[in-house]
């Protein structure tokens, strides 16, 4: 292999196999499809009431998987007084949904799929996303651009991947250790009681991603990387 990208330094770093090619790697971080977000498509009346009646909200977005912390996340919800909604669908949707029923988790909906234009819907006016991931085998975390583009803080889970990368601790959200509910019930109840800090690492965020996530930011760079390469 002449030229390796990877989405992240971190990656490079924490990968044996991509450590040992080192030389031969790049960092060219991955973006958004802004025309997605342009499309001029009203939410259903399902989330708009949904949105309507919690007015202090946060999301999980992803593929219902085992390493994506979920457990963890149910066990912190149990701790905060306002509502997450868990959007997708997965292997572990059945075990989430039996465990919420049997231990009477109230503030905990799982949405299933959503559409695009309640997706963003529900990104727009939520408090914050959450990724609780707890392996490595979340590289990156798509679902946290989407939260920057919006304006939105996110929380996530230290893991020596992208999710690293692309939020930054106290900047524009909270970073905290995989497997732990007390931290995750933490930042979870510091940005549901604090408007100010939301509106901070919001901000953050959209800069961030602007210059770092963007397809302005960084289709070029690929582009560079072909045309030394046919050199």
């Amino acid at each position: 292999m002449s030229h390796i990208v990877s989405t992240s330094e971190k990656l490079i770093e924490n990968t044996s196999v991509l450590k040992s090619r080192e030389k031969n790697c790049s960092v060219i971080n991955l973006w958004l499809d802004e025309s997605r977000f342009r499309k001029k498509t009203q939410p259903t009346n399902e989330i708009q009431k949904l949105v309507k009646s919690n007015n202090n909200f946060g999301i999980f977005i992803g593929a219902l998987r085992w390493y994506k912390g979920l457990d963890i996340l149910l066990s912190a919800s149990k701790k905060t007084k306002y509502k997450i909604f868990i959007v997708g669908t997965g292997p572990m949707k059945e075990k989430l949904e039996n465990r919420i029923d049997k231990e009477k988790i109230k503030n905990v909906k799982i949405l299933g799929f959503l559409e695009d234009s309640d997706l963003f819907y529900l990104i727009k006016n939520t408090t914050f996303t959450v990724l609780p991931s707890i392996s490595p085998a979340e590289a990156f975390g798509q679902v946290l651009l989407e939260s920057m583009y919006f304006k939105k803080p996110c929380i996530t889970t230290s893991l020596g991947t992208a999710t690293d990368h692309v939020n930054l601790h106290n900047e524009t959200g909270f970073v905290v250790k995989p497997n732990n509910v007390e931290e995750l019930t933490n930042a979870m109840n510091k940005l549901f009681g604090n408007k100010e800090i939301c509106e901070i690492f919001g901000t953050n965020g959209y800069k961030r991603y602007l210059s770092n996530f963007s397809e302005k930011s960084e289709s070029h760079k690929y582009n560079k990387i072909y045309f030394d390469l046919l050199k």
